[in-house]
């Protein structure tokens, strides 16, 4: 017996979920969004337990609570993100008869995808992913997760084609499809194109803290490369830079790059504020606004 239930109303947005096995149950309940308070509960035998939480399940139902999708939706993404993958997929088809919408059953669809990728049945994944960008052509993530099939499977053609449309359908969020496009070229190696393309993203979002320069190791010792980067300083934060801040999956991207003493310091937001440092050994973390 498993139920994931929400309550929302004007002042309250909470989640009361309930997993019984054998002879004990758990209840984990808090604010949407957090990880909750989880309590168990354990009986003589099971059918005890079940008529508990049985009990217990009505009286939530009976004040207000719902199964939802969105609960389930939530659940799903922490699930594939530990790589809990058993579990996800129980939890994607015991959602498909909360599906309500085109919308929902896309994002049903994407989430069942990145289960058979992280699987590695990757065929099955991009039949899901198309029936995802099928049922919901504006769904911004149904896109992002299939690029990353399509990578993965240099499928470059394809891949092409879905950043390109990415920036038609999304022009609000063309950063990282534009910078997908010039990691593309550089896979491809033409430094040229990769480089026009960087050009574009750089011009598109001034600072990005997550960029990689191993993403353009195909074309790093090019001349258009090295030309290009020549103007600009990467503003990087490292293991000594509020570390307790970073997540360390992101750490991995920073880069220390500076060529000249005038150059702009491009990677230079962290936290909703600019800073600057200072590359001559120490660390300055004053906040520094740039005109």
């Amino acid at each position: 017996m498993k139920n994931y239930l929400t309550y929302q109303d004007d002042k309250s947005d909470k989640f009361w979920n309930i997993e019984a096995s054998g002879k004990s149950f758990t209840v984990t309940y808090g604010k949407a969004g957090t990880a909750g308070t989880s309590q168990t509960k354990t009986f003589d035998n099971e059918e005890k337990c079940l008529k508990e939480a049985e009990k217990l399940l009505n009286e939530k139902l009976k004040k207000g609570y719902r199964e939802g999708w969105k609960t389930y939706h939530d659940l799903i993404y922490r699930l594939l993100g530990s790589k809990d993958l058993v579990s996800a997929a129980k939890l994607c088809e015991q959602a498909k008869p909360l599906i309500q919408s085109n919308s929902q059953k896309a994002e049903l669809e994407t989430l069942t995808g990145r289960y058979f990728y992280e699987l590695g049945e990757f065929q099955k994944a991009r039949e899901h992913y198309l029936m995802a960008i099928d049922a919901n052509p504006m769904n911004y993530s149904s896109y992002d997760h299939y690029t990353i099939l399509l990578n993965h499977e240099k499928d470059y053609t394809e891949a092409m084609s879905m950043y390109e449309k990415m920036i038609t359908l999304f022009p609000s969020f063309k950063t990282f499809p534009t910078y997908g496009i010039a990691t593309l070229y550089n896979k491809l190696n033409d430094p040229e194109k990769a480089v026009a393309w960087l050009k574009t993203f750089l011009q598109e979002r001034e600072y990005y803290h997550l960029f990689n320069h191993d993403d353009f190791k195909d074309i790093k010792n090019s001349t258009v490369y090295k030309a290009l980067f020549k103007k600009y300083f990467f503003d990087i934060e490292d293991e000594n830079y509020f570390p307790e801040d970073i997540p360390e999956s992101e750490m991995n991207y920073f880069v220390i790059e500076r060529e000249n003493n005038d150059s702009y310091p491009l990677l230079s937001y962290y936290d909703g504020m600019r800073f600057f440092i200072d590359l001559k050994g120490k660390i300055s973390s004053h906040p520094l606004t740039l005109s």
